[in-house]
């Protein structure tokens, strides 16, 4: 593999996205005197950031619903109980 070739798989996405988060944060240490490696690792960092966001986000939203689901399942049961109760009032009424 000639050098052009090894330096383009090497800023591939699927490179950065195979480095570990240490090794991220090593090449990313090195700021802009770190080059591409440096600028390439910080966008790989915040693409992470953003993933996990997104995936936070949802799982928030996930969890609303099914609270949301529970607080009307036990709101119904609630009214039931209360019709049942009003009916046996007045049955003996």
């Amino acid at each position: 593999m000639d050098e052009v070739a090894e330096a383009e798989a090497q800023l591939s996405p699927g490179w950065w996205q195979s480095r570990s988060s240490a090794q991220l944060h090593d090449m990313a240490r090195g700021g802009l005197a770190a080059g591409e490696l440096g600028a390439g690792a910080h966008r790989e960092i915040e693409r992470r950031a953003r993933e996990c966001a997104r995936a936070q986000k949802k799982e928030a939203e996930h969890r609303a619903e099914r609270v949301k689901g529970i607080r009307i399942s036990v709101l119904g049961g609630l009214e039931i109980a209360m019709l049942l109760a009003l009916g046996a009032m007045l049955v003996r009424g």
